[in-house]
């Protein structure tokens, strides 16, 4: 479930979403059509606040080629949920599960529409379980050919 509202006394250029999903994912080998990997998560993802960040504050090494079109914002977003990573035999590699917390830098493009430009974002605090953030998924499928 997606859902979207306008930051107040941003001129409606910022919107905060929250969105509800699950998802399953089955990994094969091309070859033989074997299962490498089966992934399954529930997560909620919700943007809790949105700040203006003045243009001459924003890093120009995340400034895009075209410039800055519209006003910028810095989010803050929350996802919560679980996922679970297993082999083609079942066996559990990988759980995921807790919370992480984003800082996002988004430039709009003055539109009044939801959508932009996504500037930079950087995971801002870790709570609980999260071993996927240090784990490449095709290396780990790749292990499961041999």
């Amino acid at each position: 479930m997606y859902s979207e509202r306008r930051v107040p006394l941003s001129g409606g250029q910022a919107f905060l979403f929250k969105d509800s999903y699950q998802f399953e994912e089955v990994w094969k080998e091309d070859s033989s059509g074997d299962v490498l990997l089966q992934i399954r998560g529930r997560y909620v993802v919700e943007e809790t606040s949105a700040d203006r960040v003045p243009k001459s504050q924003v890093p120009p090494a995340v400034i895009p080629e075209e410039g800055l079109i519209g006003p910028v914002h810095l989010f803050t977003q929350t996802g919560t949920g679980t996922d679970v990573v297993r082999d083609a035999d079942g066996k559990t590699l990988y759980v995921t599960a807790g919370v992480l917390i984003i800082k996002h830098l988004f430039g709009t493009a003055g539109d009044s529409m939801p959508g932009g430009t996504s500037l930079a974002a950087d995971i801002v605090r870790v709570v609980g379980p999260h071993p996927l953030l240090d784990v490449d998924l095709c290396d780990v499928a790749e292990e499961q050919t041999t």
